[in-house]
């Protein structure tokens, strides 16, 4: 019986690189709105910084380890 496999837990430099993501999109992300054009410009912030993140890390995250995180 297989389950979901877990990513090794976040480093420091991770974290380091995570947050300097968020910040680039921080007006976006913390944005208060709920309408549909808030809420698809914010997964698409969140897209891009999963995507951002992956390319320069030697672990590939899914979107929702950042949301977590």
């Amino acid at each position: 019986m297989e389950g979901k496999k877990r990513c090794p837990n976040f480093t420091s430099d991770d974290k380091i690189k995570l947050i300097q993501l968020i910040e680039s999109q921080r007006d976006v992300i913390l944005n208060k709105k709920t309408d549909g054009v808030t809420n698809k410009a914010k997964e698409e912030a969140r897209l891009r910084i999963t995507t951002n993140f992956n390319a320069t890390s030697n672990t590939i995250r899914p979107a929702d380890s950042f949301k977590k995180m």
